[in-house]
């Protein structure tokens, strides 16, 4: 009887490990990923999945990341399981929580010192728009305003060829085959701008969501007993959560606003 719990408990051992599910065999997705470092989907290779501190962008080459071609690995291994968590690598670098708080934090620290000496009234949006670069927001509504513009040359070129066709005499602007191509080729140069501007305008509204929602967090952190009374943990909580992400959504469309 003494070695009867012994016994009991290897028994259960046994029975728990027979139940125990069996480790999938699937292949991961830094596998599938691998078979594509020699350059399919325009650089979206070199193992970043091995390191889970680098996201896909950040390893994808300048074709890869203007045609999203580093989503290629993660797509085609979701074909054949749920993707799960780890699966998908990390976010950009930049946009952070450590990043994004500190370059904000720098240039909000310089608005304040600024503003004690000129006496205006500091402005955050400002300094979270310098922390992140004036050129890549610049440069993403050229790409919105640019691609909006393509959108009416092929509405003239097609208005051009059914002249030619219901005209005898009518002469196009360019070779027919030429306008015919273009309507194939313009497209895709509209739907490539469209996709980067969206790509940059989606990285600014996490940046500025997570710079906004650190500050928050850190400023209650320093606060007083006399100025956490005057704010409800509700509040705080609707200001780093609901108006950080209606920052986040309003980024996502200004581009919208800009063109119309």
């Amino acid at each position: 009887t003494a070695h009867q719990p012994i016994a009991l408990h290897d028994t259960v051992i046994q029975d728990i490990e027979t139940m125990a599910p069996k480790a999938e065999t699937t292949p991961k997705v830094e596998e599938l990923e691998s078979e594509n470092t020699s350059g399919g989907g325009g650089g979206g290779g070199n193992n970043a999945a091995d390191k889970r501190n680098v996201s896909f962008e950040d390893e994808a080459g300048f074709v890869g990341q203007w045609t999203l071609g580093f989503l290629t690995p993660v797509l085609r291994f979701g074909a054949t399981k749920a993707l799960e968590t780890t699966d998908l690598g990390t976010v950009k670098s930049k946009t952070r929580a450590e990043p994004s708080y500190g370059g904000v934090k720098a240039e909000w620290d310089k608005t304040l010192q600024l503003s004690l000496k000129s006496g205006d009234r500091p402005n955050l949006a400002a300094a979270i728009f310098r922390a992140y670069g004036p050129s890549h927001f610049y440069v993403a509504m050229i790409y919105y305003v640019v691609s909006a513009l393509l959108g009416f040359v092929p509405i003239l070129i097609l208005g051009d060829i059914v002249a030619y066709f219901e005209q005898p005499n009518h002469e196009t602007m360019v070779d027919p085959w030429i306008e015919v191509a273009a309507l194939g080729v313009l497209p895709t140069i509209i739907g490539i701008l469209q996709t980067r501007h969206n790509v940059v305008m989606t990285h600014l509204g996490v940046y500025v969501r997570t710079a906004v929602s650190m500050l928050t967090y850190h400023a209650t952190l320093r606060a007083s007993s006399y100025s956490r009374g005057l704010s409800s943990t509700g509040e705080v909580i609707n200001i780093m959560a609901n108006d950080a992400q209606q920052l986040q959504r309003f980024l996502s469309f200004v581009g919208l606003t800009l063109v119309a």
